[in-house]
């Protein structure tokens, strides 16, 4: 679903657009995006980089703030790692 591969067969649809034909960071434009649960993947990244990691098709400053803020605010417990990696 994320582009990464080419499906052999079938097809893929969001929001009645066919996802095979768009590159990955197309798709995650779209609002798609593989989350890899559990491995660590940035592990050696404060809880704050993690999360501007997750902003990266966002430009405006501000917006990218305003979200890291909703998001402490909905999971407090994770301010207290914001500067650690052992956060998430």
């Amino acid at each position: 679903m994320s582009g990464l591969l080419k499906p052999r067969q079938g097809s893929i649809q969001f929001e009645g657009e066919e996802l095979t034909r768009f590159r990955p960071h197309e798709i995650v434009g779209k609002g798609v995006v593989q989350v890899p649960e559990g491995r660590r993947v940035f592990g050696r990244l404060t809880v704050t980089e993690n999360l501007e990691m997750g902003a990266f098709t966002c430009r405006d400053p501000k917006e990218i703030k305003s979200n890291i803020d909703r998001v402490f605010t909905l999971f407090p417990g994770w301010k207290n790692g914001a500067n650690s990696c052992q956060g998430l």
